[in-house]
């Protein structure tokens, strides 16, 4: 299987006053343009998704559905445990499983149900997506330090429980493609 981990573009900046629940602040009409362009770029280095799980934050969700838009890939399906740590689910109608952020044995029986021959995406946040990769290639989500940008994308192989990294593109790679 092939595991993409993507972090939400350009947000706007933290504003208690704009935005109160922080879960609700929005991409920038720069960070939606700009992820417009790098989702174009992505379906060239990424043919075929199969899934696409996202945080309901909205800028992660937003991203994940220019994602879908942009580069032909299916519509997001929310994923509460990529949320933020420490963020409480967004309350709505829909209830998703809770799985906890910080335990890598929830992570191999989340991977172990996807197939082979599938490709899945996480679009969330900072530290969760870099300890997820640090994970992945060291079996210790504190060992490796992977910088997320906002934007970035990293992919991983899994076989027999093995991960090898793909590739890795920062928005910097994306836009100037």
């Amino acid at each position: 299987m092939r595991l993409l981990l993507v972090r939400h573009a350009k947000a706007f900046e933290r504003d208690p006053a704009a935005w109160p629940d922080d879960l609700r602040r929005p991409l920038t009409t720069e960070g939606r343009e700009e992820f417009r362009a790098a989702a174009k770029r992505l379906r060239r280095i990424q043919r075929g998704v199969d899934l696409i799980m996202a945080s309901p934050a909205v800028r992660a969700w937003q991203t994940a559905q220019l994602l879908s838009e942009t580069a032909g890939w299916p519509a997001p399906e929310r994923c509460d445990w990529l949320l933020p740590q420490g963020q409480p689910p967004i309350s709505d109608e829909r209830v998703e499983k809770q799985v906890p952020v910080e335990d890598p044995t929830e992570w191999t029986r989340l991977l172990a149900g996807y197939g082979d021959d599938v490709t899945v995406v996480w679009v969330g946040h900072e530290p969760m997506l870099g300890r997820i990769a640090s994970w992945l290639l060291t079996a210790d989500p504190g060992r490796a330090n992977i910088r997320f940008r906002k934007g970035a994308a990293v992919a991983f192989d899994r076989e027999r429980g093995m991960s090898a990294l793909a590739w890795m593109v920062t928005p910097k790679l994306l836009r100037d493609a």
